[in-house]
């Protein structure tokens, strides 16, 4: 199992774009996913595209939330088919509703994970600019990976720059 973000192209905007010396030219998000290496960011596994989207193959992780969905009634012949089930949540939002309340040493070890990242990702020169709990998957042992780096920029760490000039997320 994996996870596929479709990017679409006509949607990038202009500063979230960089040549990748195999890829070519590609989103930011998935260039990010591409060079980091780091238990706390979501593994890229793979981008192709066609003339309308990137198509972003990442690791699945995380833990669904919600008990699955009933089965979808077939429709009756010459009908359209049902909709593809789209997969139950595993970010940090579905999570905190389904404990209702995260004990102080699970909350911890959240926190603690996503600070531990975001410190990583800050000295290497990336700042996702977009965190939330929609963002974060966390599996069943509370263990969180950053996804959605879409609002993601890579700086000079040796000129640090201001990141709060445009609303981002």
């Amino acid at each position: 199992p994996v996870a596929v973000k479709f990017i679409f192209k006509n949607k990038v905007p202009a500063h979230g774009w960089v040549r990748d010396p195999k890829l070519g030219v590609i989103p930011m998000e998935a260039f990010v996913l591409k060079v980091v290496d780091h238990p706390g960011v979501v593994k890229f596994i793979d981008l192709f595209d066609d003339r309308k989207f990137f198509y972003l193959v990442m690791e699945l992780h995380g833990t669904p939330w919600q008990p699955p969905a009933p089965e979808p009634i077939a429709p009756p012949k010459g009908l359209r088919p049902a909709p593809m089930m789209r997969r139950t949540s595993r970010d940090l939002f579905e999570c905190i509703e389904q404990h209702s309340r995260l004990t102080e040493e699970q909350a911890r070890w959240v926190f603690a994970q996503v600070v531990e990242t975001v410190w990583h990702l800050d000295r290497i020169g990336i700042c996702h600019r977009d965190i939330k709990d929609e963002n974060c998957v966390v599996d069943a042992d509370f263990n969180v990976k950053l996804i959605d780096f879409g609002s993601a920029v890579i700086t000079d760490v040796r000129k640090p720059q201001p990141y709060f000039n445009r609303f981002f997320g």
